[in-house]
């Protein structure tokens, strides 16, 4: 669902003021209590991934025996639940989860959330040809970043890598904008670009060597000068070497073990056998060089996409991944978000890289033996 649109009942804002919109009615939500307002934002900021009781312990209640912390968490969802179902709906009771030691937040179309919208945007810019639908995407995801995410938990430590994930994604946008506005010939527009971005972070070295170059461009250009000339290419040369694959570190954990220890995990999940935890295999086509060479950098980006609690190994073209708690309707929402998101899809196009993959589930059927092969 487009975020906004009015097919969507309820738009989740993370940017600026944490909180609920429905049409022109701002809902807060009634938790009765700091803590469950903080587990809502934690669960919404990996939506959709799953959180492990272990990381939520290790935020919310640092250092508190595990049994007290797992009674606090069942009270602090009752009442995160409780507060959703008084502020929005009775079927908001459905929308916090928690089994087998994993929380997370299962939203309908009704829901729409301001991050994932501008991630799925950001995501497009790439693939997206004619200049002027590249601007105007790029101006989407200015216009939805309306300040520091969930910026009423910045006293903790959690929320800072999103916030910097967030605002170093819109300092590229603003950068993209500044650079493609100039190249199109709107010139005030690149200006204003400029500003914003020095406005946002004023030791952003792109943006400040933008600012020079084009207010020297503009008092030449006023002054009739032939050096504008001149000054214009420097402004091409700077463009075509400032290094726009720069963008942000997704802040998340890369959980890579060698080939042992991703067979001991699998060992364990094998005697646990609950059915959820899932395999997938992926191989690498293309190039032998190019694959031999970008393996490694293509399963670090996997790995960047992990929920905490996964994990990933690689050898050679071939990577597996060890996804924990996979529901079977989610199977296809995990493999859209693993590989045919914009950060993976973007980094194979770019190589002329294919993949084929596998996904099977870990239980006493899975060929340990082959496991090993490919690993070895």
């Amino acid at each position: 669902m487009i975020f906004g649109s009015d097919a969507v009942k309820y738009c989740v804002q993370t940017f600026g003021d944490f909180r609920i919109v429905s049409g022109d009615q701002v809902i807060d939500i009634l938790c009765n209590s700091q803590k469950a307002c903080e587990l809502f934002a934690l669960m919404l900021s990996s939506f959709p991934s799953k959180l492990p009781d272990d990381e939520i312990f290790r935020i919310l209640w640092p250092g508190m025996n595990y049994h007290k912390a797992g009674q606090n968490l069942n009270s602090t969802i009752y009442l995160l639940r409780k507060g959703l179902k008084d502020t929005l709906c009775e079927e908001a009771l459905s929308i916090v989860h928690h089994a087998r030691s994993m929380s997370w937040l299962e939203l309908t179309d009704d829901f729409s959330i301001d991050f994932v919208e501008l991630e799925r945007i950001f995501g497009e810019v790439d693939s997206t040809v004619e200049m002027e639908a590249k601007i105007f995407k790029l101006e989407k995801t200015v216009e939805l970043y309306k300040g520091v995410f969930m910026n009423e938990f910045s006293s903790s430590s959690w929320v800072r890598p999103f916030q910097r994930y967030y605002m170093g994604l819109i300092n590229h946008s603003l950068i993209e904008l500044t650079r493609l506005n100039y190249l199109s010939g709107k010139f005030s527009e690149s200006i204003r670009y400029t500003l914003k971005a020095l406005k946002q972070d004023p030791l952003n070295q792109s943006a400040r060597r933008w600012k020079t170059l084009l207010v020297e461009q503009q008092r030449l250009q006023s002054d009739h000068s032939s050096r504008s000339h001149e000054l214009d290419e420097q402004i091409r040369l700077h463009e075509e070497t400032a290094d726009r694959t720069n963008r942000p570190a997704i802040p998340k954990t890369l959980r890579a073990i060698d080939s042992n220890g991703f067979l001991q995990e699998i060992d364990k999940l094998v005697v646990d056998e609950d059915g959820s935890n899932m395999l997938l295999s992926i191989q690498m086509i293309g190039d032998e060089d190019t694959v031999k060479n970008d393996s490694e950098e293509f399963c670090k980006i996997l790995g960047s996409l992990l929920r905490n609690g996964d994990f990933i190994s690689w050898k050679n073209e071939k990577a597996l991944l060890i996804l924990l708690n996979v529901e079977p309707s989610s199977i296809r929402a995990v493999i859209n978000r693993l590989l045919k998101g914009g950060p993976v899809v973007n980094y194979l196009s770019s190589r002329n890289i294919r993949i084929s993959y596998e996904m099977q589930q870990i239980d006493s059927s899975l060929d340990r033996d082959k496991l090993r092969k490919l690993l070895s």
